[in-house]
Order: C-alpha cells, then structure tokens, then sequence
C-alpha cells in the first residue's frame, strides 16, 4: 500500500483520511453494501488505486474525515540492506 493515512492542513481536524485494510474482496463488499444501507456519505465510490491496485471506496466519519476500507493489495517486498564494510 502506498499509505495508511493521510494528513493535510485547511482540514478542521488535519486528517483526510486513513485506510482499513479487509481480509477479502467479499468483505469489502460487505461493508460497501453496509454503508449504503446505513445512510453513510460515500465521498468515493469503487474505483482501484493505480500505484498499489487496491480496492477500496471512501466515506465520512460522524468526525468529518473519511475513512477507506481496502481490498486486494500487491504484495511489495523490502529487502533488508546491509552496509558494506
């Protein structure tokens, strides 16, 4: 993933949005049916993240700032470095 949250200024709590990742796709649309049932403010509907190809949709807290539940994401592995001597 690219990022978990997303801080800004000009925001009356600083904070755009952060991310929840979910176990599967069916979980994802579970809760994107959900928030629909519920009456939630979807600001952004389904639509795949270019950089990681995640899943996800974003709606309002009761606090002001989105929230974004993710599906599917690549597998980005880190190699540990060691200096060389």
């Amino acid at each position: 993933r690219h990022h978990s949250i997303a801080l800004g200024t000009g925001m009356p709590k600083h904070l755009h949005h952060f991310m929840v990742q979910t176990n599967s796709l069916d979980d994802l649309g579970k809760i994107y049916d959900r928030a629909f049932d519920l009456g939630a403010q979807v600001t952004q509907t389904l639509g795949r993240h270019p950089n990681d190809r995640m899943l996800s949709f974003y709606a309002r807290t009761p606090s002001g700032f989105d929230m974004g539940p993710q599906s599917c994401p690549s597998t980005i592995r880190f190699t540990v470095m060691a200096p060389v001597a």
